[in-house]
């Protein structure tokens, strides 16, 4: 998730509190799978990473893309994609309640077809329509991602108590069964030091009963994913209990880029190489395969290991090239310095790629002299054969709006998924009888998913 150097090395972009009133222009702040099983009650609980399941393809959708963005849950591209994780639920810093950020684009919009009235107990808003798109696309699971890099202080003080750890569970999941989702992703950045790194496990233990227990209570015990987002730099995956967090995790998600950009790096540099370089030392700061290897020498399966990617770039300007100094950066499409990957190359750009780094980018003289860390197709590919060559689960993108269409052939999801290999099928669930909203506990009837424009 994109986000500032704090959220670097695997950080994540930040949910914006939004106000429940008409259409808001809002900016991003700097800062940034599962298995869906049946199982029967007697079966072991084994979770995710399953090579005969295919793989895992997951992106990041925003609750405040229906602004700015004007991007709508009808424009994801459900048949390329398994997992949809849906950023970000905030939690309470005192009680430990989880709890939707923006009621109004999460619950109450409506949209074309939709028709609230006063005292309305139907669901509406972006977690309507993605019910509405995963009813008509069964091989899609939808999480509730919680935290992120705006909240992320939130995890902290409610992590320490056994009170806290089941208020969260509980809430948690009480979302879940309203909202329709398939699991919980938990986006905690980071949970380092001693005692968060102790906690973060007793919380996931948490979640995982309170997930199987609602299981229980349901017609063919479906299995509810728990996923985390997890950090690719040392200084924060060193705490990390691997084996012990294992365990609860249906897959982990490995935040892989914003290794480097201006306002917390020195030089230039790649935001997302898999490798070091050797020739330019200054241009990698980080690198993703020693993040991969330590996750698996800590007793991850790798094929519980989905690699995250960059759909943006992140721009340096007045520099002459790779590991060079510079001095400050463009707007960006949202934010200043960060341009979404359908923004780039800008014009009369000379891109170029370092196969043995696994890094692209551009520079463009006529603009300040801009160098801009991003991937390209020619580096997505590459990707995709590192993370099979390490038999990691898949792949995942942070932020889905930021991509070109995937009837384009150079969007960067098209591209990758294309490669995957088959993609993960197991079914998503549909029945949630327990839901608070009248018209999901009936299963939406015969509404389908609005292809335009919010009414």
């Amino acid at each position: 998730m994109r986000s500032s150097f704090m959220n670097s090395i695997g950080g994540s972009a930040l949910a914006l509190f939004c106000l429940q009133v008409a259409a808001v222009d809002i900016h991003e702040q700097h800062a940034a799978l599962h298995r869906h099983v049946h199982r029967s009650a007697q079966q072991p609980q084994t979770y995710g990473g399953h090579a005969d399941q295919g793989a895992k393809a997951l992106a990041y959708y925003g609750n405040w893309f229906i602004y700015a963005r004007n991007f709508n849950v009808s424009e994801i591209p459900a048949s390329k994609l398994t997992h949809i994780l849906y950023a970000f639920a905030n939690i309470n810093n005192e009680t430990g309640e989880v709890y939707l950020s923006d009621e109004f684009a999460d619950v109450q919009k409506p949209f074309e077809g939709d028709h609230p009235v006063a005292n309305d107990t139907n669901l509406y808003g972006n977690l309507k329509q993605l019910y509405l798109l995963k009813k008509g696309n069964r091989h899609l699971k939808t999480m509730l991602s919680i935290g992120g890099w705006t909240y992320r202080k939130n995890f902290d003080n409610i992590t320490k108590t056994d009170q806290g750890r089941r208020t969260f569970a509980k809430s948690s999941v009480q979302l879940l069964k309203d909202c329709g989702f398939d699991g919980i992703d938990l986006d905690w950045e980071y949970p380092d030091g001693a005692v968060n790194s102790e906690n973060v496990v007793k919380l996931l233990q948490e979640v995982r009963k309170e997930l199987d227990n609602y299981s229980q209570n349901l017609t063919g015990n479906p299995h509810f994913s728990l996923t985390g987002a997890w950090p690719a730099g040392p200084q924060n995956y060193q705490w990390l209990k691997y084996q012990e967090l294992d365990q609860y995790l249906d897959f982990w998600y490995l935040m892989a880029y914003d290794y480097m950009g201006p306002g917390f790096s020195n030089f230039t540099g790649h935001q997302a190489n898999v490798y070091n370089s050797t020739q330019i030392p200054r241009s990698t700061d980080y690198e993703t395969n020693q993040a991969v290897e330590a996750y698996i020498n800590g007793g991850v399966p790798p094929e519980k290991i989905v690699l995250g990617m960059p759909l943006y770039g992140r721009e340096f300007q007045h520099t002459t090239g790779l590991g060079q100094p510079f001095n400050g950066t463009g707007p960006g499409t949202w934010e200043a310095g960060v341009y979404d990957y359908k923004d780039l190359p800008f014009p009369n750009s000379s891109v170029k790629y370092d196969p043995n780094v696994i890094a692209s980018w551009s520079y463009t003289p006529s603009r300040n002299n801009s160098l801009v860390s991003y991937d390209t197709p020619e580096c997505a590919i590459d990707k995709v054969k590192y993370l099979q060559s390490k038999g990691l689960g898949g792949a995942g993108w942070w932020e889905i709006s930021a991509d070109r269409p995937c009837d384009q052939s150079d969007s960067l999801i098209k591209v990758v998924t294309d490669r995957l290999g088959p993609l993960d099928m197991t079914a998503n669930v549909l029945d949630y009888p327990y839901s608070k909203y009248a018209n999901l506990r009936h299963g939406m009837g015969n509404e389908t998913l609005c292809g335009t424009c919010p009414v």
